[in-house]
């Protein structure tokens, strides 16, 4: 049961990371300045950040990256907390990825249906 929380907490982290980059601008308007930077970057590096899979695709990404190669000891990935061994860090990290897209993309689904009924 804990071991449920504890995931049900990264999401909801993910999520709410997800919403502030995507949505939000932010404390001092730094995700609207992230934004913006990345959109004179060249090909498709502003859609990224337009984007509820994307966007939380990245997030997974790189928060398996540290957890599996800097953080080793301290758990906060899904995949990391089910397998916990650095030696299957080629699986963690694209389980990992891809498992926080689908989710918080989602959830992003499904507040978007609840929104457009209640108006």
């Amino acid at each position: 049961m804990f071991l449920f929380l504890k995931i049900f907490l990264y999401f909801a982290f993910a999520y709410g990371l997800t919403f502030a980059m995507v949505y939000s601008s932010g404390p001092f308007r730094i995700f609207s300045a992230i934004r913006k930077t990345f959109s004179k970057l060249p090909s498709n590096f502003s859609e990224m950040l337009e984007c509820t899979f994307c966007t939380p695709c990245q997030i997974g990404f790189w928060l398996s990256v540290i957890n599996v190669f800097l953080m080793p000891s301290f758990r906060i990935t899904p995949f990391m907390m089910v397998y916990g061994d650095v030696n299957l860090w080629w699986l963690i990290i694209p389980m990992d990825c891809f498992s926080t897209g689908i989710i918080v993309h989602l959830c992003d689904d499904i507040e978007n249906y609840i929104s457009q009924k209640l108006n």
